[in-house]
């Protein structure tokens, strides 16, 4: 029987070794590389390992870029990510995404080992100390969007103008104003952040919400 494959394009002083130590306890063969966010990308596509471990950034592309392009490719692998602050917004696109593991660089051996077991049997995990530090409500408010929210949504990190987006959505510039200042209060943003800007930054959340939607 082929053996597990695992690939590690992450490092953290312990979080490392830690995974290292509980893959191999689960008998996989593993290749470590330190590399950029592409050169991670051609490899899980070029090896279909079984399981990759992902910095949640490299400076060319975000662990979820690497992810989404892999699952354009029909990648199989199970990913586990490692961050050093994980967001509200990082829960929800790895949910997306079907992430299956999501660790602090901080987390303990017996941490590791629970994400590790979790992802060798394909459940998901969470580490404690990383939904420690979030809102829970604020990852409801993240799903809970109306569909004419959506629309404005896809649309405004195009659009910044707000008339051009009123004229694309066929309303009233008040109902967009109206909307958008529920969109920011929604998503917490401060109120010197415009949302095209934040659009603008998290298109890869939009996009898959706007798509399950859909689908």
């Amino acid at each position: 029987m082929k053996k597990n494959q695992a690939f590690i394009a992450h490092h953290c002083d312990n979080e490392s070794t830690h995974i290292e130590q509980s893959l191999k306890g689960k008998n996989y063969s593993i290749t470590k590389k330190n590399c950029s966010g592409v050169r991670a990308l051609r490899y899980i596509n070029r090896e279909k390992p079984t399981v990759c471990v992902l910095k949640a950034e490299y400076e060319d592309l975000s662990g979820f870029d690497i992810i989404k392009q892999a699952r354009l490719k029909k990648s199989k692998t199970k990913f586990i990510l490692v961050f050093n602050t994980l967001q509200e917004i990082d829960v929800v696109i790895a949910k997306q995404f079907n992430v299956s593991g999501c660790l602090s660089c901080d987390d303990t051996i017996e941490e590791v080992k629970v994400c590790v077991e979790k992802t060798h049997n394909n459940e998901d995990y969470f580490s404690r100390e990383l939904l420690e530090e979030i809102d829970k409500e604020q990852i409801e408010n993240y799903s809970n969007f109306t569909d004419f929210q959506l629309k404005i949504l896809a649309y405004v990190g195009f659009y910044h103008n707000l008339d051009k987006l009123a004229n694309k959505l066929n309303v009233a510039m008040s109902t967009v104003n109206q909307e958008i200042e529920l969109i920011n209060s929604q998503l917490g943003l401060p109120s010197d952040q415009p949302l095209h800007q934040w659009a603008a930054n998290n298109t890869t959340f939009i996009e898959n919400l706007v798509l399950s939607e859909v689908s």
